[in-house]
């Protein structure tokens, strides 16, 4: 008999609740973080995003959207989610460890450096948030998978748009796309799509994704 694996990695009730309070603000700014920047002066690699922080005329807290990990027993896999919370504007000040190897090739602490922050000026009214949800199956060497992710986030104002599109890497990373060109699908098939489904699967039995809007 074939295990199965069965996770729902979908934004859960509070975060669903905070998007709804989220709607209707006037959104001021946009804070990312890019400590994987050579330099300050250096173009961020929005593709590397580990914080993500909305500054609202209407709310003195901070909405916090971040990626987070999950182990799971049955493959010995991680598997990333959205994760969204309110916190003060305080959390900013957050630190990240550096590291190197000793003479024995041990990782052992280098220093320790500010959170480095790059400022989106947006000042428009939030008029709709989507998410696009994937279900994907497949099997392999006697497991069935079934695996519904919430795999973007998309905010829509009277002046802007961005996405935010979660990665599957070593690290949890958000893709982050602002004011961009491209088709939605377009930028979340770079990290999700049937025939390479994040880390996850090259080739997925099947790939249903939904957009629902909040």
């Amino acid at each position: 008999m074939a295990q199965e694996i069965i996770r729902n990695d979908t934004v859960d009730k509070s975060g669903i609740d905070l998007l709804k309070k989220l709607k209707g603000c006037r959104l001021e700014n946009i804070f990312v973080d890019f400590c994987f920047c050579k330099s300050e002066e250096a173009i961020p690699d929005y593709e590397w995003v580990s914080h993500i922080f909305f500054k609202t005329y209407d709310n003195d807290q901070l909405f916090y959207l971040r990626s987070v990990l999950e182990d799971e027993s049955g493959d010995k896999d991680e598997y990333f989610k959205f994760d969204i919370s309110e916190c003060e504007k305080e959390k900013m000040n957050m630190k990240y460890y550096l590291m190197k190897t000793d003479a024995n090739k041990n990782p052992v602490l280098d220093k320790i450096e500010d959170y480095k922050w790059h400022e989106i000026k947006v000042d428009g009214k939030i008029e709709s948030i989507h998410i696009y949800r994937d279900n994907a199956t497949w099997s392999y060497n006697g497991t069935d998978w079934d695996i519904t992710t919430d795999v973007a986030i998309k905010i829509v104002g009277d002046n802007f748009k961005c996405l935010f599109v979660l990665q599957d890497t070593l690290f949890s990373f958000v893709s982050v796309h602002f004011n961009y060109v491209e088709e939605d699908n377009d930028l979340i098939n770079k990290f999700w799509k049937k025939t390479k489904w994040g880390f996850k699967c090259e080739g997925v039995a099947s790939l249903n994704r939904q957009r629902f809007e909040i």
